[in-house]
């Protein structure tokens, strides 16, 4: 009994029932009808809280990145190279945390 990815369209379902700020346990009882029409199992309650947590974690990251460089082009200024570089890594980071968690 190992780790199985979970499937993307379930991850999808979760970041949008958390952005509803839908507890937990009733966003892992609205995965099941889902699940069962994909043909694979619901996720286990905590595998849908880590989820939540880290796609919240990769949004505030991503987020905070970006409107530091809509805030320069408001102002009419171009973004730094560091700035571009944020962008960047926050882009990289999001990939590695998705990769890493179940």
């Amino acid at each position: 009994m190992g780790l199985r990815p979970v499937d993307e369209r379930l991850v999808q379902a979760i970041r949008i029932l958390d952005a509803q700020e839908v507890p937990y346990a009733d966003i892992r009882r609205a995965l099941r009808p889902l699940a069962g029409r994909i043909g694979t199992d619901a996720p286990a309650y905590t595998t849908v809280r880590r989820i939540a947590i880290t796609e919240r974690c990769v949004s505030d990251t991503r987020t905070e990145a970006i409107e530091q460089i809509v805030a320069k082009l408001l102002r009419g200024r171009p973004p730094t190279p560091y700035e571009l570089e944020q962008l960047r890594e926050a882009r990289l980071y999001t990939a590695l945390v998705r990769a890493l968690a179940p």
